[in-house]
């Protein structure tokens, strides 16, 4: 393994960035597939994806600089030069939710429609994050003996692929929630239902994780459990909005008209 795919002069392409860029095109395709079913336009679909995409690349610059402030702080304009790397997983997410609200917010469509449309597709796009971390070795697993250890390059004992174990969780439970997408009657439990599941990969991948322990648990797994309880808890009881149906039947819902001010 090495961080770097390939350089074009002085300029260094990094799997990590390869991969997350792979990510964010595979997201946007199986967002407009599933934005297809529900009956949005194409032109709406692509506009929204355009938000997410800004949003999470802003979040994801932003993320990082509040995990090495003294970049941030030696260069402000540091956020700004892409080809210095620095994207977190979480801050993109959250910055292409963002990104995701106020678009929907803009056209007036209902905030939760969108939120289950973007988080149903979630998984896939973070299984190939997870990927480009084990390229580039970071978010590495607890020291193993054992022969599912892997050997970074410049160090000397195994550590599991913790990386790999998550990816593979996020395959395998993204099923569950494109049912309860395609089943949900209201808005929201999507939502609800991309909560828990990415409680419960987490709270496994942890096990092989080196992070330090809070009692019995580590920290991320406290809030792991919190964050399963309260998704599963508003999934069974909340009583949201229906589910939103574009008017006329299978006629694609048209963004509101503002009312113009005009002579009578």
């Amino acid at each position: 393994m090495h961080p770097i795919a390939f350089s074009i002069g002085s300029l260094q392409i990094h799997w990590y960035g390869i991969t997350l860029s792979a990510a964010m095109a595979l997201g946007v395709g199986l967002f407009h597939r599933v934005g297809a079913r529900r009956g949005y336009r194409d032109d709406f679909l692509a506009d929204v994806s355009l938000w997410m995409l800004v949003g999470g690349i802003l979040g994801a610059r932003i993320d990082s600089a509040l995990h090495g402030l003294h970049r941030f702080e030696e260069n402000p304009f540091w956020i700004l030069n892409l080809r210095e790397g620095g994207f977190a997983i979480h801050g993109a997410i959250f910055g292409g939710m963002l990104g995701n609200i106020l678009r929907f917010r803009k056209s007036g469509y209902p905030l939760l429609e969108g939120l289950d449309m973007a988080l149903a597709i979630l998984l896939p796009p973070m299984a190939l994050g997870r990927v480009g971390c084990l390229l580039q070795g970071c978010c590495v697993g607890k020291i193993t003996d054992s022969a599912w250890g892997i050997t970074y390059p410049g160090t000397t004992v195994a550590r599991y692929p913790v990386q790999m174990f998550e990816a593979g969780l996020d395959l395998l439970l993204w099923p569950l929630v494109l049912l309860v997408f395609f089943r949900s009657t209201r808005q929201g439990q999507t939502v609800c239902a991309m909560l828990a599941t990415y409680a419960l990969i987490r709270f496994t991948a942890e096990f092989f994780r080196e992070t330090p322990m809070w009692g019995p648990l580590t920290r991320e797994q406290w809030g792991s459990v919190g964050i399963f309880t309260v998704a599963m808890l508003a999934l069974l009881l909340y009583k949201g909005p229906p589910r939103y149906k574009p008017e006329g039947g299978d006629e694609p819902p048209r963004i509101p008209n503002k009312k113009k001010k005009g002579r009578s």
